[in-house]
């Protein structure tokens, strides 16, 4: 929430700081940190996931590793070849959003991005092979380091 002495005069919040005095309550700021440092590093950790009651297990990358996978995804599928790296650049400009740490840092990150990332139920996890995810932090109701898997 916004400390009442740097509230604009006219009282009106700014987009993020309405969103986060609406959701921000809810926000787990450790996992934030977690994510901001993925996405300012290299780094990247096995982590399994509840939101809603459903868990979801996977590899935790930085966004602009997620966008730059998600284009290739896409523009891979493409069905006319000669549009592919059309489609790839475009999908791929998301990455930028990540290139720029001082932007990074004014503002928690919102979103969470898992690559080989599986939903997980009492008796099984799918898809069969993992996929690229992407969710809102503030859904996240808990986390845990590393990876859920059945035992053969």
């Amino acid at each position: 929430m916004v400390d009442e002495k740097d509230r604009p005069l006219d009282g009106e919040l700014d987009a993020f700081d309405l969103e986060q005095s609406i959701h921000g309550q809810s926000t787990d700021a450790f996992l934030q940190r977690l994510v901001h440092l993925v996405n300012t590093t290299t780094i990247e950790l096995d982590v399994t996931l509840t939101l809603g009651g459903n868990v979801i297990t996977g590899r935790l990358i930085g966004g602009k590793r997620y966008h730059q996978e998600f284009a290739s995804v896409i523009a891979d599928a493409w069905p006319t070849e000669d549009s592919r790296e059309g489609i790839r650049d475009a999908f791929s400009s998301w990455a930028e959003l990540y290139e720029k740490p001082e932007e990074l840092a004014q503002r928690p990150p919102q979103y969470i991005h898992l690559r080989d990332a599986y939903y997980v139920t009492q008796d099984a996890q799918f898809p069969r092979v993992g996929m690229l995810w992407r969710g809102r932090i503030n859904a996240v109701s808990g986390f845990a380091l590393g990876r859920f898997s059945f035992m053969e």
